[in-house]
């Protein structure tokens, strides 16, 4: 595309039939944001962390075009980046591995569940890391490592090698003789495709949780009907208040954790999640909506008794997602 004589560029190109000129010295204004404090060069697809550490900015490559290698990159980074990487006289692998929890402890971004989730990972490493080593060289590495995921599953190979990597970058910044880490993940064995129940199947199943006539059936099944008809994630379902119901929308906060993103987001009410929403109304309505836990054992026995496929709770999300592909909403509003 020809450049607009007014328009002093080095180079011009067009996209969608708009017309994009771009000078070569604003390195910046080809920078996309993609997500919180990571962006993309357009031009070499290149990710770069972009942050504000301490009151100074930071923007640094990644030196990677996955985004998902990114975004582990991205968090290491800014992990040592907050913590100060000021040397803390540890001496050991044992020290290393204690301040590598303190720092994910004092990192207020994360979230609580995310910090057990670290306590148990480190808690599981401490009891096979040679926590009096002072050295560890890449050879020694590797015979830990074979030693002590034989016999393992892939999900703790995985877990903790995130943890040993950490350990090892940690090791390093105060200054340890420790090689880099040339550990490896596992790749998980692959999970069953998710079978989707037909509608038909599907008031089956509720009819047969509520069928059982128990004192908790009736919550079990309006919380089944709840889960598919409004796509929430069992967690944010367990924080819904009745505050959180307006005439049109509802609200979905995530309670103290928040939402996966951390963003709250408004769902417009449906026909069928209006019925379950005004089936558990009742006069001066307030607090929690759901004062149930989950509905795992519900909709795993419901389809043993009918002999359907296991539906899991979460298959739910994709049974919302998939009746609004067929009622033609887009994708982008999904």
């Amino acid at each position: 595309a020809k450049c607009p004589p007014q328009m002093p560029t080095d180079f011009c190109f067009s996209l969608d039939a708009h017309k994009i000129c771009v000078r070569f010295d604003a390195w910046r204004s080809l920078l996309k944001r993609i997500v919180r404090n990571l962006v993309k060069h357009v031009g070499s697809g290149v990710y770069y962390v972009a942050a504000k550490v301490g009151g100074k900015k930071i923007r640094k490559s990644l030196e990677t075009s996955n985004l998902r290698a990114a975004q582990m990159k991205r968090d290491d980074l800014l992990t040592r980046l907050r913590a100060g990487m000021v040397s803390t006289g540890a001496k050991t692998l044992g020290d290393i591995l204690a301040l590598t929890l303190r720092r994910y402890e004092n990192d207020a971004s994360t979230k609580e569940s995310t910090r057990d989730y670290y306590r148990a990972a480190c808690a599981g490493i401490k009891k096979v890391l040679p926590l009096q080593l002072r050295s560890w060289s890449g050879d020694e590495q590797r015979e830990w490592w074979k030693k002590t995921t034989k016999g393992r599953s892939a999900a703790w190979v995985n877990n903790s090698h995130a943890i040993v990597k950490m350990i090892v970058q940690n090791a390093r910044a105060e200054g340890m003789p420790v090689d880099e880490c040339p550990l490896k993940r596992v790749p998980k064995k692959r999970k069953r495709e998710s079978v989707l129940p037909s509608k038909e199947d599907f008031l089956r199943i509720v009819e047969n949780i509520r069928s059982m006539r128990k004192s908790h059936s009736e919550n079990m099944a309006q919380m089944v009907e709840f889960l598919a008809w409004s796509g929430l994630r069992i967690g944010e379902l367990r924080a819904v208040t009745w505050e959180d119901v307006g005439e049109e929308w509802l609200t979905v906060r995530g309670g103290i954790e928040g939402t996966k993103n951390r963003k709250v987001r408004r769902l417009p009410i449906s026909a069928p999640l209006r019925m379950v929403i005004e089936k558990r109304r009742y006069t001066g309505a307030s607090g929690k909506v759901f004062d149930l836990f989950s509905c795992r054992e519900s909709l795993r026995n419901a389809c043993a008794r009918l002999e359907i496929e296991h539906v899991r709770v979460h298959d739910l999300q994709h049974l919302f997602a998939t009746r609004c592909i067929e009622k033609g909403v887009d994708i982008p509003t999904i």
